[in-house]
């Protein structure tokens, strides 16, 4: 998906694009299955740094590594902080979402302002989570009150 096709589905939910840059974030803690970005490490690695596609190519073998599993974001994947925008910005993406983010000048400019200002990050980060938690919330008698959250 390119980067104003992610807008408009921002968009949709009343989000803005601020909303998307902040949000995408989040993608400096966590793991992917080496299924969701195999073939950005490899067909497309010439868009990443040399040291980070051969890491993730050592984590993710060509034969057998669907299901592996490795860190979203390359220095810091256990801490929250602003590395993955840093990391974007060094050509360590590693899902086409958020090298996306790249292709336009007002959400570069977004993702510049954040790798460059952790603290304007962890101000921003919590307002679009908020407004995030409001998108579809069913409410009178739409809404249902579970007595086990893990049942539908």
């Amino acid at each position: 998906m390119d980067v104003e096709q992610l807008i408009k589905k921002f968009q949709v939910k009343n989000s803005s694009e601020q909303d998307l840059v902040v949000l995408s974030g989040v993608h400096t803690i966590g793991l992917a299955h080496c299924l969701l970005f195999w073939k950005r490490i490899y067909n497309e690695s010439d868009n990443l740094e040399p040291k980070f596609a051969q890491s993730k190519q050592r984590e993710c073998p060509l034969v057998g590594g669907d299901d592996n599993l490795s860190p979203l974001e390359f220095s810091t994947p256990t801490l929250f902080d602003n590395r993955f925008y840093i990391g974007l910005l060094q050509k360590q993406g590693l899902l086409h979402s958020d090298v996306a983010l790249l292709a336009s000048n007002s959400t570069l400019d977004k993702v510049i302002e954040y790798a460059n200002n952790q603290t304007k990050y962890f101000i921003y980060f919590p307002i679009s989570m908020v407004k995030m938690g409001a998108i579809g919330v069913l409410t009178g008698k739409n809404s249902v009150i579970r007595r086990n959250c893990h049942l539908v």
